[in-house]
């Protein structure tokens, strides 16, 4: 049953959620940067790094911190492509994707077995 405010609120929600995770890799990408990838990319490409703080590192990798803590953007913005793939979906098709949960790869259904 597809009414036209049904449509506009999934439209809605899939948009609030683009937004919400597109402000989250913002935020953490700024943060990273600010967190010593300015210094790294800085260093790499010869430019002057007076002033610029290194940055920490994990006491246990010790790898700089920015390096582990890009899973926050990087991860944000593929659920920020992931929200507008399945809204231009839903426009284009009406269809949102779904997911059964209770099926498993590789186990047949009783139903299977006995037909």
């Amino acid at each position: 049953m597809n009414t036209p405010w049904r449509n506009k609120f999934i439209i809605f929600g899939l948009f609030a959620g683009a937004t919400f995770t597109a402000i989250v890799a913002t935020l953490g990408a700024n943060f990273v940067w600010e967190n010593g990838m300015h210094y790294a990319t800085y260093t790499l490409i010869n430019r002057d790094v007076t002033g610029i703080p290194e940055g920490p590192t994990t006491p246990d990798l010790e790898w700089p911190t920015w390096i582990v803590y890009c899973a926050v953007p990087l991860g944000s913005s593929l659920m920020c492509f992931r929200f507008l793939q399945v809204m231009v979906a839903f426009i284009r098709t009406g269809d949102l994707p779904h997911h059964d949960h209770s099926h498993v790869d590789g186990i047949e259904d009783e139903k299977e077995k006995q037909a």
